[in-house]
């Protein structure tokens, strides 16, 4: 039934993924932590973040232990849903509950703080990476930096750029793209 429910949380299947949950749901059927993970997932179709949060929160009530993959598939929901401040608050219940953060979720956090227009919180994030020690990546960098972009920050960016070089991440076309949008929107292109 968990399987059943992931193949169908898979493509424009993510409504009879959610019509099969809440079935599974009403029969009284235990619930591990597969099945909760694909209801989420399942959202993330929809961007349905309100949706995802009410099934996370019936995950603790029902006594399932949330793993990495259920935060990261949440913190997506809200990404998708442009709720910034959701998946803060997801990053904050991760430290809280012991639970693992993978570069994935901090990526997660700062795409929705990007889409958001929330450049001040993407960089406040990379900066908490730094400082735990979450190893960063290309698309942090990216992400991050169009978040500059967004918000004018041309300084926030090139800071970042500093910090791509100085800690030897691979960069690409959309890095220095974004890099010179960032300048450009700030008028620093000299």
């Amino acid at each position: 039934s968990s399987m059943r429910t992931a193949v169908c949380s898979q493509g424009a299947a993510w409504q009879k993924a959610l019509q099969l949950f809440f079935v599974m749901l009403d029969s009284e059927m235990k619930l591990d932590v597969i099945t909760f993970n694909a209801g989420i997932s399942a959202c993330m179709g929809c961007g349905k973040w309100r949706k995802a949060s009410q099934l996370f929160r019936m995950m603790v009530r029902s006594q399932v232990e949330p793993n990495t993959m259920t935060f990261n598939s949440a913190i997506s929901v809200c990404e998708k849903g442009l709720e910034w401040e959701a998946s803060l608050q997801l990053l904050s219940v991760i430290a809280h509950n012991k639970v693992g953060s993978s570069t994935t979720t901090h990526n997660a956090v700062i795409s929705a703080c990007e889409k958001s227009g929330r450049w001040d919180k993407a960089l406040e994030l990379v900066a908490v990476m730094l400082r735990r020690r979450v190893e960063f990546d290309t698309i942090t960098l990216n992400a991050a930096i169009s978040a500059c972009e967004e918000g004018w920050s041309w300084e926030g960016a090139l800071q970042l750029c500093c910090m791509l070089v100085q800690n030897q991440v691979e960069s690409n076309t959309i890095t220095f793209a974004a890099l010179i949008s960032a300048c450009e929107e700030g008028r620093e292109w000299e």
